[in-house]
Parts: C-alpha cells; sequence; structure tokens
C-alpha cells in the first residue's frame, strides 16, 4: 500500500515538520476548487498563506522523494524521456521570464519554461516525473538552455544508472553535438530524431587502395531518394520501417537511423536514430513512441494540479511549486495503478481520483467537526458510496 508518510520518514535529511507539512500539503492538492496559489491553498489547509510561501522556501529533494515513490512500482524495462513546457506568466520580476516556442501556438511567447526529466514505465505505458526544473530565459553563452538541460541531466543520472536505465528519449531539438556527447560520456544512449535533411555520410566498406595517406572513411552522401542500401524491417501499424548504419557529420560518429514511412504517403519519412547501432529498429521506434507519455504529464499537471498557477516571482518558490504539482501526479498515477493491481490497460483519470479523494476529505472534515464516531461511520456500507459519488 503506497503511504507518502512512509516515504517521506525514508528520508532522515526531512525534520518532523516539514514531513507534517508535506503529508498535509500532498492530501489537499486533491480536494482544491480553483487557483492553486498560496491564498487558496491555505483555505484547505491548516497553515495560512505566510506560512506556505516560508515551506515553500525551504529545501526538499524531489529527486530522491519521486524515486522512491516510483520504486513502488513492480518493475519492469524503464527508459527516460526529457522535454520542455511553457506557461505565460505576467509580472516583471518574475525569474527566468522569457520567449520560448510555444509547439501548441506555433509561436514564440512570452512567458516561462520549466524542463521535465521523467522515467516512462513500459509496461504500464506511464511516465512518472523525477525532474522538473524551470529555465532562466535570460542567460546566453556558457548558462544557454541547452547547457541548463545538461546540467540537470547530469544532477539525476547517478538515478537513472541505480536503476539500470539504458536509453534515454528525446525530440529533435536535443538532438545537438553536446546533449549526444553528454548522454555518452555517462554510458547511456540517446533515442531522438533528425532533419529530414540531416547531413549524413555512408560508411566506405570496400578496400583500401595501397597508398599513402589515411584510408577511405566515407562513400558518399546519404540520399534519402534512394533506398537501395537502407534494409527494410517490417511493416509497423501502417508505416514502413526500413534501417542502416551511417556516420553522422553533427555528432561526429556512427549511428543507426530508421526510417519511417507512411504506406499510403510514400513520399513522406521521419528520421528516427538511436546512438546504440545495436538496437532493433523496431524498439527504436517504440521507444519514441513512448516519449509521448511525457506530454501527459504536462497536460495533467496544468489541467488537474495548477502546474501553471504559481503567482510567485521567486525561483525558490517557483520550482517548488512545480515539483508539488508533478510529485502530486505521480502520487495519484500510483495510487491508480496500484488500486487496478499494475495492469497494463488501466485508464488513469486524475479528475475521477480528485473526486474521490475530496470527498473522502470532505467526509473526514465532517466527522471531525461534528464530533461523531469515526468507527460507526465508517463501518456502514454506504459510507463507501459516499466516497466514491459523482466518481
Amino acid at each position: 500500500m503506497l503511504c507518502t508518510d512512509a516515504i517521506l520518514g525514508q528520508m532522515s535529511q526531512v525534520a518532523k515538520p516539514q514531513i507534517k507539512f508535506l503529508s498535509e500539503l500532498f492530501n489537499i492538492m486533491f480536494c482544491i476548487n480553483g487557483k492553486y496559489n498560496f491564498l487558496n491553498l491555505s483555505r484547505y489547509s491548516s497553515y495560512c498563506d505566510r506560512t506556505l510561501r516560508r515551506w515553500y522556501s525551504r529545501p526538499f529533494d524531489f529527486v530522491h522523494f519521486n524515486i522512491l515513490l516510483i520504486s513502488q512500482l513492480c518493475w519492469s524495462k524503464l527508459i527516460a524521456a526529457i522535454d520542455t513546457s511553457v506557461m505565460l506568466k505576467s509580472g516583471k520580476k518574475t525569474f527566468g521570464k522569457g520567449n520560448f516556442w510555444s509547439t501548441s501556438l506555433n509561436r514564440a511567447i512570452k512567458g516561462i519554461e520549466i524542463s521535465s526529466i521523467a522515467l516512462i514505465h513500459l509496461k504500464t505505458r506511464q511516465a512518472f516525473n523525477i525532474s522538473v526544473r524551470q529555465t532562466n530565459g535570460k542567460k546566453s553563452g556558457e548558462d544557454s538552455r541547452m547547457n541548463q538541460y545538461i546540467h540537470q541531466f547530469n544532477d539525476v543520472v547517478h538515478w537513472l544508472k541505480k536503476l539500470n536505465v539504458l536509453y534515454v528519449v528525446a525530440d529533435g531539438f536535443y538532438a545537438k553535438y553536446s546533449f549526444v556527447r553528454t548522454i555518452l560520456q555517462n554510458q547511456l544512449h540517446l533515442i531522438s530524431r533528425l532533419r529530414n535533411d540531416a547531413n549524413l555520410r555512408w560508411p566506405y566498406q570496400g578496400p583500401h587502395p595501397k597508398r599513402r595517406g589515411a584510408k577511405r572513411k566515407y562513400e558518399g552522401k546519404v540520399s534519402f531518394s534512394q533506398m537501395d542500401k537502407f534494409r527494410k524491417i517490417t511493416d509497423y501499424n501502417g508505416y514502413l520501417l526500413f534501417e542502416a548504419l551511417v556516420y553522422s557529420i553533427s555528432f561526429k560518429r556512427t549511428i543507426k537511423v530508421v526510417m519511417v514511412r507512411p504506406i499510403d504517403k510514400p513520399n513522406q519519412y521521419a528520421l528516427l536514430f538511436s546512438t546504440s547501432t545495436l538496437l532493433p529498429a523496431l524498439y527504436v521506434v517504440q521507444y519514441y513512441e513512448a516519449r509521448f507519455q511525457i506530454e501527459f504529464l504536462f497536460r495533467d499537471g496544468k489541467q488537474h494540479l495548477g502546474l501553471a498557477d504559481c503567482q510567485s516571482t521567486q525561483q525558490e518558490r517557483l520550482n517548488a511549486h512545480f515539483n508539488f504539482s508533478m510529485s502530486a501526479l505521480n502520487i495519484a498515477k500510483l495510487h491508480i495503478l496500484e488500486r487496478n493491481s499494475f495492469k497494463p490497460d488501466t485508464v488513469i483519470s486524475i479528475d475521477n481520483y480528485k473526486r474521490i479523494k475530496f470527498n473522502e476529505n470532505w467526509l473526514n472534515r465532517i466527522i471531525r467537526k461534528l464530533d461523531l464516531d469515526p468507527d460507526l461511520i465508517k463501518n456502514n456500507p454506504n459510507f463507501k458510496e459516499l466516497i466514491f459519488y459523482g466518481s
């Protein structure tokens, strides 16, 4: 049985007052109607809004907490994913405010950006956040956004190794030499997407002539209109898969490229790649598909747990708010999976889970405030019906 208090008790650096605060916060986050700001949180909590602000400013090891949460899963193979999300934010003094590209609006907007590193459980096909961090949009050079993503990854990579994670999946934005080099230096492999006009070379496979100088390395540039050197693998969900080992000029190494072509639109294609040349092409496609589970974390966090509602301008409080929202989402998903014995076809509905938790919290509050006998009421056969009312 998943118990947040027991997990917090395993973290020796967390004092009892902070455990008490965190337990109450993770409980009320599923009971709130309206915005998830300090004033509204105080309406459902025993803490006032000023006390909440102070607690949000205190350090807490969210990565360790999330790893302990996820360890409750019935383990199967895990892969890691990294992605960003942009949200609107007003206030001239808000930390990290800048211009960020919004894929949903297809244009740059002024706001803030968060970067999330998540674990994807392949058996249940669910993503669980382990680290979320705000991007500082006003820095460049050594503190560029890509370097900030790399620094965040380096902070959690030792946890990934402990969980035997071998592959990191990311969208095409991360297909850059600096990020690829970071992944490989940590003995992991990257699965991502290439531009359709990527600069690739065929490795030379023929005999080398007896002459002075370096041996011939390349046979020519890869042309994606000529398919004779690509090896067809299989048909997969309406797509044709082709693979080849090529040399990437950008990454300065040999990679496995998987070309995905729709059967009904043979002139269109997408290029996926893996820095592991031994990974089967079908796994490359399936792992990249699983990457989209991280998008549901951002969606559920914004829709149900106030991920974009924080009204603070300070870096510590903003980061705490983002992490509280994502950790609460982990708790909800794990509770739902646990109730369904971690079945792969489990339907995750955070809205339904919040309804149940609100009913349970409201009934317990009535019992306490009216000095009723909790054993008498909770043993009533109609009590469970009230908890699931409206769910």
